[in-house]
């Protein structure tokens, strides 16, 4: 994957657009950079959702007015040329025919009957090579039937099932131009540390559930006829060829990581599947499961003797801006009673320029420093 222009990344004063293909796993990380930047810096073009503008038509008022960093959700390539000053992409791409029958999966439950996924793939663009449709700049956005042309700022009056080579080479045109990076939805952990390392924010994860378009009955490809799953592949075959492209590209990219990124992209899985593990709870609210989670791995890991990885996550949660003096308080106190020096200095300075040199006097007499 070639560099974005110039080197340049969005922490450098670039804007960062999130283009996020349908059915992507975008959510977590849409949720995970509005946490990361801060909500009233992150545009979400959401269609519209009640209480919280997000139509295209709110995009472009406010484009160009410098107030967002971030600008996140279902953007056909091209909407760049509205915020006025220079920006970055990332994306991320999955296996066409996953992403395809999650899109049925989710659509299904907004009608009174179970449509005809024949049908439904004869008539809807959007699982007809979705991804090279998306980022090739034509298609529709949340909120509208008609499709929107990102180049040219202007609505089409309807859009070709049917997409050629031409716009597969136009995508991949654009990829090798404006994108940062081209993330995997099955290789979740790796991907987040590769955002977190272009744009310089940290930790990205979210705590929070994202229950968005999300089905009880997922489809999956042992439930559905083979011929009907010939039928989606063959209707995605550019987007197959995009979709191997960019796994090549991201495996070669991650193989020339140092020992660094493997190890953090470690703590990413294992602070996934804390929060993973904290959805299947039933006992108080979100955050209350996320850190029971969490301690009682920390518990695991420390029982275990790996008090390094229980370490590592833990500073993750540390990270967050959203957790409490009280959470804070106890985590250092466990760092210094495991005898983690460095990490303890570290935490102590970052916990300094947080809470004020008034409060870190407390602390410091806990953890025996003073």
């Amino acid at each position: 994957m070639v560099e974005p222009p110039g080197g340049l990344r969005p922490r450098d004063g670039q804007a960062l657009i999130y283009l996020a293909n349908v059915r992507t796993g975008s959510s977590h990380t849409i949720a995970a950079l509005a946490e990361a930047v801060g909500s009233h810096r992150l545009f979400h073009l959401t269609g519209g959702d009640p209480g919280a503008p997000g139509t295209i038509e709110d995009f472009q008022r406010v484009a160009d007015t410098g107030q967002h960093r971030v600008f996140a959700g279902h953007f056909p390539f091209g909407v760049h040329r509205m915020v006025g000053r220079p920006c970055v992409y990332v994306t991320a791409v999955r296996d066409p025919v996953d992403r395809v029958l999650s899109q049925y999966t989710s659509i299904r439950e907004s009608f009174d009957g179970t449509p005809d996924i024949r049908r439904w793939l004869a008539a809807f663009p959007e699982a007809n090579n979705g991804m090279v449709r998306r980022l090739s700049g034509v298609t529709q956005v949340p909120g509208r039937t008609i499709p929107f042309n990102a180049l040219n700022g202007c609505w089409e009056s309807a859009e070709p099932l049917t997409l050629m080579a031409a716009d597969l080479r136009r995508a991949v045109g654009f990829l090798d131009a404006h994108f940062a990076a081209v993330l995997l939805v099955e290789r979740q952990a790796e991907s987040l540390v590769l955002l977190e390392r272009i744009t310089g924010l940290r930790p990205l994860f979210t705590i929070r559930p994202q229950n968005t378009n999300r089905s009880h009955r997922p489809v999956k490809r042992r439930d559905v006829a083979p011929d009907i799953i010939d039928e989606i592949a063959a209707r995605n075959r550019l987007d197959a060829c995009l979709y191997r492209l960019c796994r090549r590209r991201f495996q070669a990219r991650v193989s020339e990581q140092g020992e660094a990124f493997r190890a953090d992209a470690e703590v990413m899985s294992n602070t996934l599947g804390i929060v993973a593990a904290a959805g299947a709870r039933s006992d108080g609210s979100p955050a209350h499961r996320v850190l029971a989670s969490l301690w009682s791995a920390i518990n695991e890991w420390i029982a275990a003797g790996d008090v390094a990885m229980a370490v590592a996550v833990l500073r993750r949660f540390l990270a967050r801006r959203d957790v409490g003096q009280a959470f804070c308080d106890a985590g250092l106190r466990l760092i210094a009673d495991l005898g983690q020096i460095t990490a303890l200095d570290e935490e102590l300075a970052a916990y300094r320029r947080r809470f004020g040199d008034e409060k870190i006097v407390a602390i410091l007499k806990r953890v025996g420093r003073l």
